[in-house]
């Protein structure tokens, strides 16, 4: 990505894959791009505001998130998104979340370990988040010292 419009209220980052063109994205200046690439698209973000490259044919789109989002993990056929209080599964084809777990208290952090994510809280709790077989229905649990 390069950025275009240095010292504006907003960055605006032009994107190519393999030097083709893909299109404009653009956050506001507040926020540094996040990136998660995956084996069909990649997904930049800043705020609640998230695009969707794809690394083969087709258009750039933007979506918008409800939560401001501080992580993306893409998985086969869906994303995890950690967002400031919540975490969502989303499903890129339908433009929906499938699952959704709203938290009383803002998330700090976020990492796999093995096949779950694992999210810590500003009070310095740690929660689990496991997927259902097919990556749709998340269900989430505080976690054990053995964990």
């Amino acid at each position: 990505m390069e950025q275009v419009a240095p010292g504006t209220e907003r960055a605006v980052y032009l994107v190519s894959v393999d030097g083709k063109p893909k299109g404009a994205v653009d956050f506001p200046s507040s926020y540094t791009p996040g990136i998660a690439i995956g084996e069909k698209e990649v997904v930049t973000w800043g705020g609640t505001r998230l695009y969707i490259v794809p690394l083969g044919s087709g258009e750039l789109r933007q979506e918008e998130h409800d939560d401001e989002v501080e992580m993306v993990y893409v998985r086969s056929s869906t994303w995890l998104v950690v967002g400031e209080t919540s975490v969502a599964v989303l499903d890129p084809r339908l433009r929906c979340a499938t699952s959704r777990w709203a938290h009383n208290e803002v998330l700090t952090d976020s990492w796999w370990t093995d096949d779950r994510l694992l999210v810590k809280d500003l009070g310095g709790r740690t929660f689990v988040v496991n997927l259902d077989a097919d990556d749709r229905n998340l269900t989430v649990r505080e976690a054990e010292s053995s964990d």
